[in-house]
């Protein structure tokens, strides 16, 4: 049986997020039709919506988009936090409603020829980190994982372990051919 590989980039690149470890992950996807990833992400988000996921596309060039897969009850959580709107807030957000901020990170990925920095907050990352690697230009960090630390270096170094580890095991379990369904975790079992 072939495997669908937007599936496998999911399981791949988004572990944490789909076992609820994380709040969100995201990846570059090959994309020669557009139509056809938006109908995928369609027939995607009806199995994993009700496990409390959802996967977007925030950005489309060319040949490839990239793919934003997130559990929106944490993602509302993120931005909800005074520190993150504050950062948001420099950046044209005007508001925390998790669709106008959405539409807003789209606009700054067009409006950029690179990453967004506030994207941090997106991902589920400490507002504080965030704020301070924007800050330093991403120098002058503890220590560095899945996001650069300035804070609390101990329980990053735990939660960057706790990532690799899913990771390794998404990874065996995709090889061994779990699918995407049986390695979501629902939002009620975390």
């Amino acid at each position: 049986m072939e495997r669908d590989p937007l599936e496998c980039n999911i399981i791949k690149n988004c572990a944490a997020t789909l076992a609820g470890l994380g709040t969100a992950g995201m990846f570059n996807a090959g994309c020669p039709d557009r139509r056809c990833l938006e109908e995928r992400l369609i027939e995607l988000n009806r199995r994993l919506s009700p496990k409390g996921v959802l996967a977007e596309i925030l950005l489309f060039r060319e040949n490839t988009a990239l793919i934003y897969v997130y559990r929106p009850s944490r993602l509302a959580r993120c931005l909800a936090v005074p520190e993150a709107q504050e950062i948001l807030l420099r950046y044209g957000y005007s508001s925390a409603e998790m669709s106008d901020s959405l539409e807003r990170l789209r606009e700054r990925f067009r409006e950029s020829s690179g990453f967004p920095h506030e994207i941090g907050i997106f991902l589920g990352y400490p507002a504080y980190d965030v704020g301070q690697f924007i800050e330093n230009n991403g120098r002058n960090y503890l220590c560095c994982g899945v996001w650069k630390a300035y804070s609390r270096e101990e329980e990053a170094r735990r939660i960057f372990s706790r990532v690799r580890h899913c990771t390794q095991v998404y990874q065996s379990a995709l090889e061994k051919g779990a699918s995407i369904d049986r390695l979501t975790v629902p939002e009620f079992a975390i």
